[in-house]
């Protein structure tokens, strides 16, 4: 076996000498890191919280995909307090105040420092249907609601209120001139009137009316709005007061779909094939056409002779 050289003592004393400069080294290195690295976040918490990283009017927060809500009126809901700085803002809060307190499903929010700001965009709750509660519809207290406040701090609440006095047990005809309690949304949730229009004057109301309690209708809504929504017969209103028999008022006059189930999107295809009725038979000598068999439609007529309704083939088409 070859020798291995003895080490001397002045050798392991150089040594040790080198490990402890070395150790040393790397521990000032470390700690001008650390110091290089908390001056830095220093620095940057400094300059944010300098005036000009502050947020002090609320011009300064801008809103983008708002079309029936005006920017206004949703920095008016916003929980900021001026002047604020950005890096005190929580985005989860402004977030969760916007949907719980207006028509909105979602906000984003975004921290802009040149120019110092903010960036909103949300996402609203678009109205498509007026909701007219008629006769004992007034709403349970755990049904889903927006609330919204208007300008004087004062909270609107629809979705509790009492049902529309003129809307108890109406009829045909009168849906057409009865003031909705309620806008509803396309997931069936209650949006109260005051929550658009107090805040813009100019909106648009949908033109679909639906007449009835939504304790009854609201659970079958989504899968009942998009079947509808696609229908080729405009469909002016809706009766739902009776879940036994729902009526559709169309320009050929009103139809009774029976109890909604499987067969409604049958039911709007048979529809679509009946377009062309009013050029064969006029309207107003219309009762109702019924459709709770899609694939055997019967007419009623008007003061007729016989009460029999007339089947589809019968009048023609």
């Amino acid at each position: 076996m070859p020798d291995i050289a003895p080490v001397t003592r002045n050798e392991l004393q150089e040594r040790r000498r080198q490990l402890k400069t070395n150790r040393r080294n790397r521990l000032l290195q470390t700690s001008w890191r650390s110091v290089v690295v908390l001056g830095l976040a220093a620095a940057t918490v400094w300059i944010v919280l300098q005036p000009n990283w502050v947020i002090r009017r609320s011009e300064q927060v801008k809103i983008e995909g708002n079309r029936l809500l005006s920017s206004q009126t949703i920095r008016s809901l916003l929980p900021i307090q001026y002047p604020q700085s950005l890096l005190r803002i929580q985005s989860s809060q402004i977030s969760d105040a916007l949907t719980s307190k207006a028509p909105i499903v979602e906000a984003v929010v975004e921290r802009h420092l040149f120019p110092p700001g903010l960036i909103i965009k949300i996402r609203e709750r678009e109205p498509v249907a007026q909701a007219i509660y008629g006769s004992g519809g007034k709403l349970a207290q755990s049904d889903p609601k927006i609330i919204v406040k208007g300008e004087k701090g004062k909270a609107t609440d629809k979705s509790n209120s009492s049902p529309n006095p003129n809307a108890g047990n109406l009829g045909k005809a009168a849906i057409d001139s009865t003031p909705p309690d309620a806008f509803l949304d396309e997931e069936g949730m209650i949006l109260p009137i005051e929550g658009y229009t107090e805040w813009n004057q100019g909106i648009k109301m949908p033109d679909l009316k639906i007449l009835g309690n939504p304790d009854v209708y609201r659970r079958q809504w989504t899968s009942f709005y998009p079947i509808l929504r696609r229908s080729p017969v405009r469909i002016q209103s809706i009766d739902w007061q009776s879940p036994t028999n729902i009526r559709l008022k169309t320009e050929m006059g009103w139809i009774h779909l029976g109890p909604l189930g499987r067969s409604f999107t049958l039911q709007m295809r048979s529809l679509d094939k009946m377009r062309q009725l009013p050029k064969r038979l006029p309207p107003e000598q219309i009762d109702y056409i019924d459709l709770r068999n899609p694939n055997n439609p019967t007419i009623q007529l008007k003061n007729s002779r016989s009460n029999a309704p007339k089947s589809s083939e019968e009048s023609g088409l």
